[in-house]
């Protein structure tokens, strides 16, 4: 058993799961936005974060998005993961470039 995880999904907990619908609160977001999906991601499908993308369409919001295709949830082996991740924070955080870094 994980610690604070009480199981089920959204048939079961609809209410919870309402209250964690990304889709819904697009609007709100604000700033850059930078969403990173495994491409064989089985435990939040990418379909969830197209739910998502195209909320913000609708909501006429900029993002940025990186499908990196033969990855599972877990991205952290995944260099190119790390290089886009830490490329955007130092670009839209700092105002530099990561290449800037390497000298």
């Amino acid at each position: 058993e994980i610690h604070g995880y009480i199981g089920g999904g959204p048939k079961e907990f609809p209410e919870r799961f309402k209250a964690q619908d990304n889709a819904s609160l697009a609007h709100q977001l604000e700033g850059k936005l930078l969403f990173i999906h495994g491409g064989l991601d089985d435990d939040v499908p990418v379909l969830t974060t197209f739910h998502v993308i195209n909320s913000l369409i609708e909501h006429n919001k900029d993002f940025d998005l990186v499908i990196i295709p033969n990855y599972r949830h877990n991205l952290w082996d995944s260099e190119y993961h790390a290089k886009v991740m830490w490329s955007y924070f130092t670009k839209h955080l700092l105002n530099k470039d990561l290449d800037a870094f390497d000298n």
